[in-house]
């Protein structure tokens, strides 16, 4: 259990940091010129792959002020990669979609660089070319290298980017995206395609929770307040489709759980909370069908708690049997497979560190993952249900200690 423990601490701190962030169509950065004060990497640029360094170049750039370096780490391990990569909302119409960049490379060896394109969906890759078939190795100036891929109509998320899977140097700028020949911003947006939970920015730069009192009674309340969280991000219908930013959600309740003088109170937080949400459809029916085909249901026994007053208990059920659509804004299946996909997890690369919400977040998320898609939970050796109360506070001490 204590190597579990350890993974877990690692997991909270950097479960935020893994998350792809799509951004909108007017912030585009695919130049690399928009660069935080503090940050490692341009705005919404991430990096997929480990062993690399990504480093941002002034020196050697093809235009603007900036390129981006990608570089070994040390010595290159087999199956290794860097990749500077960005995501793109999939709102667009056309048949086929185009990535240009320009790259420049230095004794690269042992391995290839390449343009990547990736298309996700809600169950998970629809496209996908990395250009490795190219084999494209050696010392070269700047060139413009190019790929394309069809356009599937279903498509959620554009991923692009570029990668060094060898020894050497890769540099990049100047990224282009065109959907049949035409620069994406100039493309025609799909109809339907938004999410009101896209345009919720209001905690974008902080949760403005700067701490939160760890009583045992308010520990008690985190613990509620994180699977009641956690069930509603993967139960509620109106959530699912998109409806609420569910992290800014939890920044919104957060502060009426922690004001809360007593049970009572905290009750009738939950229970305002989730009423203002709507009116949702039954739909048990439906409900007991699929159940009969899943050989392993979520726990869902902390809603005995006695803690938790009738009437509560009772819309949660409510919310267990509603009817929901095919599709979730947070969570997918690969197709053929089942796994999850876990998607509009947003990376928040503008928070400002310590955040005492973002900290809670974090937690919140890699539990509820863990208690709802993590098929060996039961082989854990504990009970689940008991670890996140236990790790409030522990998360909280190791956290203050590694700022």
């Amino acid at each position: 259990m204590n190597k579990l423990r350890t993974l877990l601490f690692i997991c909270f701190s950097m479960s935020l940091s893994f998350c792809q962030n799509v951004k909108n169509v007017a912030s585009f950065n695919l130049g690399f010129e928009k660069i935080t004060p503090g940050q490692k990497l341009p705005d919404d640029w991430f990096q997929w792959g480990n062993g690399y360094n990504l480093v941002i170049d002034t020196l050697v750039k093809k235009s603007g002020k900036i390129s981006m370096l990608i570089e070994p780490a040390g010595l290159k391990s087999a199956n290794t990669f860097g990749c500077i990569a960005y995501a793109i909302p999939a709102i667009y119409s056309g048949k086929e979609i185009e990535l240009n960049a320009y790259m420049k490379m230095n004794n690269v060896a042992d391995g290839v660089i390449g343009l990547m394109i990736r298309i996700d969906g809600e169950s998970g890759l629809l496209g996908f070319d990395n250009m490795m078939q190219k084999n494209i190795q050696g010392t070269s100036d700047w060139t413009l290298y190019s790929v394309k891929i069809p356009y599937p109509e279903n498509a959620k998320t554009i991923n692009i980017g570029a990668l060094l899977s060898g020894t050497g140097q890769l540099w990049v700028d100047d990224f282009k995206v065109l959907i049949d020949g035409h620069i994406i911003t100039n493309v025609k947006t799909k109809k339907g395609t938004g999410y009101k939970a896209d345009l919720d920015k209001e905690f974008d730069a902080g949760s403005g929770i700067s701490s939160i009192p760890l009583t045992e009674t308010k520990i008690r309340d985190l613990d509620l307040l994180g699977k009641i969280w956690g069930f509603l991000k993967y139960y509620h219908p109106a959530v699912a489709a998109g409806e609420y930013n569910w992290d800014y959600e939890l920044f919104r309740i957060l502060p009426k759980i922690v004001e809360a003088k007593d049970m009572t109170e905290r009750n009738k937080a939950l229970h305002t909370w989730i009423s203002d949400m709507g009116k949702i459809e039954g739909g048990k029916n439906e409900n007991e069908n699929i159940e009969n085909t899943i050989k392993m249901m979520p726990d869902l026994s902390w809603m005995d708690n006695p803690d938790i007053e009738n009437e509560l208990k009772s819309e949660l059920n409510e919310i267990r049997l509603a009817k929901r659509g095919e599709t979730n804004y947070y969570i997918g299946l690969v197709p053929e497979v089942g796994n999850p996909v876990f998607k509009s997890e947003s990376s928040y690369t503008k928070m400002k560190y310590p955040d005492a919400g973002f900290r809670l977040l974090s937690l919140y998320r890699y539990w509820n993952i863990i208690q709802y898609y993590f098929p060996d939970k039961y082989l854990i050796g504990e009970n689940w249900n008991d670890v996140l109360l236990e790790f409030i506070p522990k998360y909280w001490f190791y956290a203050i200690l590694s700022g």
